[in-house]
C-alpha cells in the first residue's frame, strides 16, 4: 500500500449510489440484479455496499426517508404532526412498496429514529407528556402507511380522504386531551 492506500482502480461507487439507485428501480421491483443492471455494474459489485436483499432493501427505505420533505420543528403542535403525516404519505405514494418495505426491516431506519426523537422533543416542549408524544408519532405513521393500501385511484383518492378524517379526529383527541391536562376539572 502506498500512502494509505490500496493499489486498482478506485471505487466509482458509493452506498449513497447504491441507495439512489434502489430508489430509481423501485421498491416493488427491488432485486441485487436490477440495482447493478441499473448502476451498470455486475451483481457481485453491490456486495461491496449491502450484505444482501434486506440491506438493500433498508438501504432503499433509508434514503426514501432521508430525501422526504419533513415539517420543520418551529411549527405548533397540531400544524408538525399535520405536516409529519403529510410527509409520510407523500414519501410513501412516491415510492410504491415502502409501506410494505418498513414493515419487514429488521430494524427502524436511522432517519425515522431521529426524526421521531426530534419530534417528540418537540411535542414534550409544547406541553404533551412523553408517552404521548411517542404514541401520537407513531398512531400517525401507521395511520399513514395503512392508508396507502390501494388498488386504483379512485380509492387512492377514498383512502386519502379516509386518512384525512382519522388524522382530524386523533387531532381533536390530542387538543381534548391537552386541554384536560392544562385544566382538569
Amino acid at each position: 500500500m502506498i500512502g494509505g492506500r490500496r493499489p486498482g482502480r478506485p471505487p466509482t461507487l458509493c452506498r449513497e449510489d447504491v441507495a439512489r439507485a434502489t430508489l430509481a428501480v423501485g421498491i416493488e421491483q427491488l432485486s441485487l440484479s436490477s440495482v447493478a443492471r441499473h448502476l451498470g455494474v455486475s451483481h457481485s459489485t453491490l456486495y461491496r455496499y449491502v450484505r444482501d436483499k434486506d440491506d438493500l432493501l433498508a438501504v432503499a427505505v433509508e434514503q426514501a426517508f432521508r430525501t422526504a420533505d419533513w415539517p420543520n420543528l418551529e411549527l405548533g403542535w397540531r400544524e408538525l404532526l399535520q405536516a409529519f403525516a403529510e410527509a409520510i404519505w407523500v414519501a410513501i405514494d412516491r415510492h410504491p412498496g415502502l409501506a410494505e418495505a418498513v414493515h419487514t426491516l429488521a430494524v427502524i431506519p436511522p432517519t425515522v429514529v431521529r426524526l421521531m426523537g426530534e419530534y417528540g422533543e418537540r411535542l414534550r416542549a409544547l406541553g404533551f407528556h412523553a408517552r404521548d408524544a411517542m404514541v401520537a408519532l407513531d398512531f400517525i405513521a401507521d395511520l399513514a402507511m395503512s392508508g396507502m393500501d390501494r388498488v386504483d385511484q379512485e380509492s387512492t383518492w377514498r383512502d386519502r380522504r379516509r386518512f384525512d378524517d382519522k388524522l382530524e379526529i386523533l387531532l381533536d383527541g390530542l387538543a381534548a386531551r391537552i386541554n384536560r391536562d392544562v385544566h382538569p376539572h
